[in-house]
């Protein structure tokens, strides 16, 4: 019986860590993040006063087929190039993607926590895409939107930002 546990054991876990990186059903996936307000973005407006991000990011992607589904987090560090004190805004959530070819749209929700700053906490939605390159390189674009309170007003916070990361 303890042979026939062990053979099963070794051929389910031949089957979810594959040599060939598609027919995983796992992936892990970490990175970096440069961002800025899309806003400033869409104007060409890209000064010493616009807020920037800068941060990195986890994502762990299920792969059923062509869905992907990933529990992620994200840390960014915001604030201008003027500023003296930025602020942290952490992220940690849901993401759900179809996977094409090497490109994966995406969609997600997470719960927002910020930390050296008055704004509170909130829920922000992310959405983008991401290409797998050669070497277990990944490049994308992504953006959220949140709407933390700031003594008790409604700031819109929308961001976009380039990612490179790498995925195993």
């Amino acid at each position: 019986m303890r042979v026939f546990k062990s053979v099963v054991l070794t051929g389910i876990l031949g089957m979810s860590v594959s040599s060939v990186s598609s027919a995983a059903i796992l992936g892990a996936e970490v990175g970096g993040i440069f961002g800025a307000s899309i806003n400033s973005v869409n104007a060409g407006n890209l000064d010493a006063d616009t807020t920037f991000a800068v941060g990195a990011y986890g994502k762990l992607w299920l792969k059923p087929g062509m869905l992907r589904i990933a529990p992620f987090v994200k840390w960014e560090s915001v604030g201008s190039l003027d500023d003296k004190v930025r602020y942290n805004n952490f992220q940690y959530g849901g993401l759900i993607g179809v996977h094409v070819s090497k490109i994966t749209p995406y969609v997600g929700i997470a719960y927002s926590h910020f930390t050296n700053t008055a704004l509170e906490h909130t829920w922000a939605v992310n959405y983008g895409v991401h290409v797998s390159l050669p070497a277990h390189i990944t490049i994308g674009i992504e953006a959220s939107y949140q709407s933390p309170k700031l003594s008790g007003i409604k700031v819109d916070i929308n961001r976009v930002s380039a990612t490179l990361g790498v995925q195993f």
